[in-house]
């Protein structure tokens, strides 16, 4: 999630932030699907599959109906990739026509980082390839002040958090968010954060757990 944190100044302060990412996780270049052509060309496979991308698509549409998030943007580079990136794409618009209560669109993903930059609160929930989504979650992480923030189901921990104003608090919100992924009962949309009634001072919650520390 990316969603502005009450007492984190940042440069979209009062912009309404507030998205997700939904990544695929196992598939794409990460695969690790590689060798060595010759002792001068290194081969990478970009493995995309049917199966994959409508799982992590159904997933993004069923969150944002049960949540009641408006608009889901599938994101790509199918004008370069067009098999990958295209049977993503594909498989993306099949869905959409699964929720016609869902506003849906597609944006390729180098409009998207500019996109980020410029108007971030048009966007709502973004799902995209292993490591499209990857690389785009960090940048929406510095969005809302770093690394640290934004809960995920990969802890900060193992990725470059220099910056970041809460890095603990990120690390509880990726364990508790593996617990919700795991079938934990929500009966509402998990936040990151809620005021502490202390000036200057804020905490971060999910669920069971809460952290605490002084905005830098």
């Amino acid at each position: 999630p990316a969603r502005q944190i009450p007492g984190v100044p940042t440069r979209y302060d009062g912009e309404g932030v507030d998205f997700f990412v939904v990544r695929e996780n196992i598939e794409d270049l990460y695969a690790g699907v590689e060798y060595m052509d010759s002792r001068d060309v290194a081969i990478a496979l970009k493995i995309i599959t049917r199966r994959g991308s409508e799982k992590i698509i159904r997933y993004a549409f069923e969150y944002a109906r049960a949540y009641g998030r408006r608009k889901v943007t599938c994101m790509t580079k199918d004008n370069i990739m067009k098999h990958t990136d295209g049977l993503f794409h594909r498989v993306f618009r099949e869905i959409a026509s699964e929720y016609p209560e869902i506003e849906s669109n597609h944006i390729l993903i180098d409009n998207c980082a500019h996109q980020l930059v410029i108007r971030p609160e048009q966007f709502d929930i973004i799902v995209t390839t292993n490591m499209n989504g990857d690389i785009l979650s960090d940048l929406c992480a510095g969005l809302v002040g770093g690394l640290g923030l934004p809960g995920d189901l990969e802890p900060p921990g193992g990725r470059a958090a220099t910056g970041d104003v809460g890095g603990e608090e990120g690390s509880v919100g990726s364990h508790l968010e593996v617990v919700g992924h795991r079938g934990a009962e929500r009966h509402q949309e998990p936040s990151l954060v809620r005021p502490d009634p202390r000036p200057g001072r804020w905490r971060s919650v999910r669920g069971l757990a809460f952290a605490q520390r002084q905005p830098r």
